[in-house]
């Protein structure tokens, strides 16, 4: 017969072991999340950047003194501004992906929370999905 004693002592290893197991879950989704917000910080400087361009891409500059017939452009401004939308297009699928891990480990750590967790599953899901429709 198993004493009282190993019994709670049982308890309490598997409740340690559960806190252990959801603080885990918890780190890994503020690492990444800092990955995530970094990604947005360079994805918002792009997005800047590819303005920037659009509003010059139509400028005459009349400082140009090179030789118009010998010299060639490399990148004319609309090549530029293709290679940031398919470089921001990256970027967001990349955020949504990181976004859904961030979720995955939140929604673990939750679920060790019974039924107030899968209430809270629900709300992290929605507040998820909401984010990246507006990413």
């Amino acid at each position: 017969m198993v004493s009282n004693a190993s019994q709670q002592a049982a308890i309490q290893s598997q409740i340690s072991s559960a806190r252990s197991k959801k603080e885990g879950y918890l780190e890994e989704a503020k690492k990444v999340k800092e990955i995530y917000d970094e990604l947005r910080k360079i994805k918002s400087e792009f997005v800047k950047q590819k303005k920037a361009v659009a509003s010059k891409k139509d400028e005459y500059d009349e400082s140009w003194t090179g030789n118009l017939h010998d010299t060639k452009f490399v990148t004319p401004a609309g090549n530029l501004i293709s290679y940031f939308d398919s470089s921001i297009k990256a970027m967001d699928e990349n955020i949504d992906e990181l976004l859904i891990k961030i979720n995955e480990y939140e929604n673990k750590a939750l679920e060790m929370d019974g039924l107030i967790g899968q209430l809270g599953i629900l709300l992290n899901n929605i507040s998820g999905w909401i984010e990246s429709f507006f990413n």
